[in-house]
């Protein structure tokens, strides 16, 4: 996976592996657990400095690359199903089946 789809990628919206067709997906945890540290360090640098101080746009720009290093190298992706006929075939069959 190329890394600028994975700095983009969210619990919003699946995306296409490239070779095998599989839908990468990011759970909401494991999305909030790459951006935390980034986002304390915005959140302080808001809080801290007075507004539209370079310290405060330098602060905010840090916390904007913790946020996008901690998409790309710690949060984990999950693989969703590689075939889309097995999907839809097992959802006609819990449909049909109540239990």
């Amino acid at each position: 996976m190329a890394t600028w789809k994975k700095a983009f990628l969210s619990p919003l919206a699946a995306m296409p592996c490239d070779s095998c067709g599989a839908e990468l997906r990011v759970t909401w945890n494991s999305y909030l657990k790459a951006i935390a540290l980034g986002s304390i360090i915005f959140l302080l640098g808001y809080l801290q400095f007075e507004e539209g101080s370079l310290n405060q746009y330098l602060t905010f720009g840090v916390g904007f690359v913790l946020m996008l290093a901690g998409q790309i190298y710690f949060m984990s992706v999950d693989l969703g199903d590689t075939d889309p006929e097995k999907k839809e075939a097992s959802d006609e069959v819990s449909e049909q089946d109540p239990n």
